[in-house]
């Protein structure tokens, strides 16, 4: 039985999502479809617009066959931590053959060969980025304009588009786990990443949430497959804005000393959020103040996501569990197959994940495995409470 990975946000599941996991079974002759899959928090600093039961339940009828959750602290890092954290945690399942991800580009050789050489260290590289970052500009262009000089203009355009820089991530990420998961390049046809058009029945995520916001469930119908679009209607809609009086009061009643701790913030930026905070009223007016050459949107999204669920440069670390999301009948029967292979736990609730401490029970301060794991759900528990306030 041959098995493809596929590592996903569902935000939400759309018709290119289904074209993707039918082309690769189609591919890659793959029986079953995995897919790890963000929880309630996305990697654009975000909330979810649907709970991520709802997008496991999608994703199955869309033809998934079992949907692990990549856990809030790893699924809100940048593309580099996401791509990671997810590609470790399909490597532990231990019995995935195939990674298929969706790319702009029409190959894989290009993405494979920047992969290659950004996993490598190189001198004259890292010089060279340093240079460029001198200049005020961010790690993304910098990184980018370096390839391009040192490669060439055909390898720079690649690290341009946004699902291409997954690609190179994910690559990345095998390459330094020692994977044996062959990577498949699934090339993304009508609409690109943050298109905001509709082409046939296609459309990409950010403009179907645009959609939903403004002119309700029923302006998706076409872009959706059938099925999904009945889970939809019955369920709750969520939005970052409307826990941002919770988010500006964190960072007003916060301290730059504390400010500094937050995930991704460096460089002095945490006296601008301090100082920014005081004086604007709304979240994107915040985001536009604090906005430089240097931190670009989705970084500084991360960041204020990161202050209001409280989570810390010294919290990131890799997954310490498998949580099952949903799975149909062959999902149960490579479930099966998993329990006997899998290098992490492979539960579905906390009480199954409590079973693996061995022994006595675990203290607060022991630094063992099982702890951690158990440390890592309760948080989850703590972010899936406050993902409920950002409902509308």
């Amino acid at each position: 039985m041959k098995i493809v990975g596929i590592i996903a946000e569902y935000n939400p599941f759309h018709n290119g999502h289904k074209f993707h996991i039918e082309e690769a079974k189609r591919l890659t002759g793959a029986d079953v479809v995995v897919v790890v899959m963000s929880g309630n928090y996305v990697q654009r600093g975000d909330v979810s617009i649907f709970d991520k039961q709802i997008r496991a339940k999608a994703a199955i009828l869309g033809g998934a066959d079992l949907v692990i959750e990549l856990p809030t602290i790893n699924s809100t890092q940048s593309a580099e931590g996401f791509a990671y954290n997810a590609v470790y945690l399909m490597n532990a399942l231990n019995c995935v053959d195939y990674l298929a991800f969706g790319a702009e580009t029409d190959g894989i050789s290009e993405v494979a060969a920047i992969a290659k050489f950004l996993t490598a260290e190189n001198a004259e590289f890292g010089q060279l980025i340093r240079d460029k970052l001198k200049s005020g500009i961010s790690y993304a262009l910098a990184r980018e304009q370096a390839v391009g000089e040192l490669f060439g203009e055909n390898y720079a355009k690649i690290l341009r588009e946004p699902n291409n820089i997954l690609g190179v991530e994910y690559l990345k990420a095998l390459q330094l786990l020692n994977s044996d998961i062959e990577p498949i390049l699934v090339k993304r046809n009508a609409v690109g990443h943050n298109d905001m058009m509709v082409q046939d029945a296609f459309a990409s995520a950010s403009l179907i949430r645009k959609m939903v916001k403004s002119d309700g469930l029923e302006s998706i119908k076409h872009l959706v497959p059938s099925e999904c679009m009945e889970l939809y209607y019955e369920a709750k809609i969520h939005t970052l804005q409307t826990a941002e009086t919770a988010i500006l009061a964190g960072l007003r009643k916060s301290l730059p000393e504390r400010i500094v701790k937050i995930a991704d913030v460096s460089e002095g930026l945490e006296n601008r959020i301090f100082n920014m905070a005081k004086e604007h009223n709304t979240l994107d007016d915040l985001l536009d103040a604090v906005k430089t050459k240097r931190y670009t949107q989705a970084r500084l999204r991360r960041i204020m996501l990161h202050s209001y669920l409280g989570i810390e440069r010294i919290d990131l670390t890799t997954p310490k569990y498998l949580k099952i999301l949903d799975f149909n009948s062959n999902g149960q029967e490579i479930l099966n197959r998993i329990k006997k292979t899998t290098m992490l736990p492979l539960v579905k609730n906390f009480a199954q994940l409590k079973k693996y401490c061995r022994g006595e029970p675990c203290s607060p301060d022991d630094d063992c495995f099982a702890n951690k794991a158990i440390q890592m759900w309760e948080r989850e528990l703590v972010f899936d409470s406050l993902y409920e306030l950002c409902g509308c």
